[in-house]
């Protein structure tokens, strides 16, 4: 289904509630998105080196990465789906305009069920997506 939707960019972040720095995952780094790259998901790839995990950019930046859909971490304290719309910055965005946000589980359980209901989530978004960006 991913390879079917290859031309769709998706990008991967952590923004914490009431925070000015967002993190844009290098999906080289987390052994989840190297999966779903190898079943044909494309992913924006941020400017930093391998190992470092996130490219941390201001809000000033918010466009710097275009995607067609947004994915954001759902670890404790981070930003709702309600404040990124609202935010000047990141309510500017394609994906966010199009409400093509989903959920980024990047604390899965690690079993083949945890693994089944990340990727499900993960295909879902991008079924449901069209290209904005």
């Amino acid at each position: 289904m991913a390879s079917a939707k290859s031309d769709l960019v998706s990008l991967f972040a952590y923004l914490g509630d009431g925070a000015a720095t967002w993190y844009i995952v290098s999906p080289q780094d987390w052994a989840d998105l190297s999966f779903y790259q190898s079943l044909g998901v494309t992913m924006v790839q941020p400017d930093v080196e391998k190992f470092a995990y996130w490219n941390e950019i201001s809000t000033e930046e918010a466009d710097r990465y275009p995607a067609d859909i947004f994915f954001h971490s759902t670890r404790p304290g981070t930003t709702t789906e309600e404040a990124l719309i609202a935010d000047e910055s990141f309510g500017s965005l394609p994906s966010i305009k199009a409400g093509q946000i989903a959920a980024w589980n990047q604390d899965f359980i690690m079993s083949y069920e945890g693994m089944a209901i990340a990727t499900e989530g993960i295909a879902a978004a991008i079924e449901q997506a069209t290209k904005v960006s």
